[in-house]
């Protein structure tokens, strides 16, 4: 097949990528894949880049399967491309997000992989703060509150400082930290913080973002007043039948308002 065929295959991929169609671009990338496999085989550098690519839209349209394909693929990159090829390092943050996975084991990877991603690619690169940020949540998952409250209030300071304060990264930063300092039994502060935000997020990423919906929920649960409810039980109700419709009803938020809902539900007989 010529470059100029193959260049239109790659085309094809990035454009179902780019409307959102992860798994035809994976059907795209897979028929790519095929044909670079049949003319060089399984690890020139090229083809690793493309088993890669396949690897990541198949995870980003929901097939968990990608990461035996990730498993296989990961020492092929380190021996063919070296280990701190940026693909090598992606392949193992891929992996290490994997969820249902043992605390304590999960942290180590993301300390290794933070370490790795701030010596090759600088502390300021995404993948360096990605893993800071999943540093943070395994530290707090573990019970560690200090420390990923340290570590959430330095991607904090740099997604300010790389992209401003109305970024979504930012913004997302300042939801996070603000839910743990709640759970950490700063209700008040947090409520104040999520009171700022909650305007903040509707004018920068509209009502129906994922973080403003999340940001209104936890202001529904720790402070309903402060959110005109009235009738908690068909507040509740609302929140379900919006964030199922937004978000998925299989979304973490979305299951944590069914289960309260239900819990308020029991409460009023």
């Amino acid at each position: 097949m010529s470059q100029p065929d193959l260049s239109e295959m790659a085309r094809l991929v990035a454009e179902c990528a780019g409307r959102g169609d992860f798994a035809g671009a994976a059907g795209q990338a897979e028929e790519l894949l095929n044909v670079c496999r049949a003319a060089w085989g399984e690890r020139p550098p090229d083809v690793l880049e493309v088993r890669m690519s396949l690897a990541t839209l198949r995870l980003r349209a929901g097939d968990d399967a990608a990461y035996a394909d990730l498993e296989r693929l990961v020492p092929d990159l380190v021996d063919v491309l070296g280990p701190d090829h940026l693909s090598a390092l992606t392949a193992r943050h891929l992996l290490a997000n994997r969820l249902g996975r043992d605390p304590l084991s999960s942290l180590t990877d993301w300390l290794r992989l933070f370490a790795d991603a701030q010596r090759v690619l600088g502390e300021d690169h995404e993948n360096t703060l990605a893993a800071r940020e999943k540093l943070a949540e395994k530290r707090w998952e573990i019970g560690d509150l200090v420390g990923a409250m340290a570590e959430g209030d330095k991607v904090l300071g740099a997604r300010r400082r790389l992209v401003g304060d109305g970024h979504a990264d930012t913004l997302g930063a300042r939801l996070l930290l603000a839910i743990w300092r709640g759970r950490a039994s700063d209700i008040p502060g947090a409520v104040a913080e999520l009171e700022a935000l909650l305007g903040e997020l509707g004018e920068k990423l509209g009502p129906q973002h994922a973080h403003t919906l999340t940001a209104r929920h936890m202001l529904t649960l720790w402070a309903p007043q402060r959110v005109g409810v009235t009738d908690g039980v068909a507040a509740w109700e609302a929140l379900v039948d919006k964030e199922a419709r937004l978000l998925g009803a299989d979304h973490p938020v979305t299951v944590a308002s069914r289960q309260e809902l239900a819990r308020r539900r029991n409460a009023a007989g």
